[in-house]
């Protein structure tokens, strides 16, 4: 008796593994899909105490529901001022150290173009030259992940 409670828990088991297999095997073609996204943004140019806005752009973007990123910059030439949505409306983004932007949704967009739009101040002790903005830490996701 024993014996066959043990064989049909061993099938039950097998066939629970079956069922997983194809979602599994998805999210890592998803996985894949996602990381191809690229991000950049605008070049722009202002001088010291002149405001300047910024466009964040995605390529390559076959389907997302959610994507967030770092923006790290020179605190003692910028500071980030606020932001506007873009091609995608609702993002969320932080204002003080350690900015990000989160956007989060729940239908899938392939939009690729700007997405949002970034406004900074060149702080008046800033010195003439460039510096960088970076979209650091990417993560994005479908609804599957």
């Amino acid at each position: 008796m024993r014996k066959i409670v043990y064989c049909i828990l061993a099938a039950i088991m097998v066939l629970s593994l079956i069922d997983l297999i194809p979602s599994i095997m998805h999210s890592q073609i998803v996985q894949a899909a996602v990381q191809d996204v690229v991000l950049d943004i605008s070049d722009a140019k202002a001088r010291p105490g002149e405001e300047v806005t910024v466009g964040v752009s995605i390529a390559n973007n076959s389907g997302l529901a959610f994507l967030n990123f770092t923006i790290q910059y020179d605190h003692e030439k910028l500071s980030l001022t606020g932001y506007s949505d873009s091609g995608w409306k609702g993002w969320t983004v932080g204002i003080g150290k350690g900015e990000k932007a989160v956007w989060a949704s729940e239908d899938i967009s392939d939009f690729n173009g700007e997405i949002l739009i970034l406004k900074f101040k060149v702080l008046q002790s800033a010195q003439e030259g460039t510096t960088e903005i970076i979209l650091g830490d990417p993560s994005a996701y479908d609804v599957d992940n």
